[in-house]
């Protein structure tokens, strides 16, 4: 029982971390500057990706497009960490029902990504307080 409360609070402390230095790091240009963005889900469960198609429709700032070729950025939701969000738990234990948001230019180059748990409201208000 120690051990799983050590891993948990372990897992919150990074969690934690890893959002302060995320807000700290500048808003790279070719996110600021895009208009158009693809959605790809990747393992995320279709409520998920409702709510995600949701808040990105409300908050209007990037049009959604049906092809990523016409996407100034690429926004990938996963059940399973990209090589750049799992960097951060440094090879550890990640979470059940964690889930991935990572944003991409469209040479690939990562310019953005947090986690969530359930609805991504919140993290989308976050990028959207930050862009705005």
């Amino acid at each position: 029982m120690k051990r799983l409360l050590l891993i948990a609070a372990l897992v919150l402390a990074v969690g934690c971390v890893s959002s302060l230095v995320a807000e700290d790091l500048p808003i790279p240009s070719a996110l600021k500057d895009a208009r158009t963005v693809y959605v790809v889900n990747t393992g995320v469960n279709p409520h998920i990706v409702d709510n995600s198609l949701k808040a990105l429709r409300t908050w209007n700032r990037w049009a959604l497009v049906a092809d990523a070729k016409d996407a100034d950025i690429t926004l990938t939701l996963s059940s399973q960490p990209t090589k750049h969000v799992y960097n951060w738990f440094s090879g550890g234990m990640i979470p059940v029902n964690m889930s991935f948001l990572t944003i991409t230019g469209a040479d690939g180059t990562a310019l953005y990504g947090t986690t969530f748990v359930g609805n991504p409201k919140k993290q989308f208000a976050q990028l959207a307080k930050r862009l705005d």
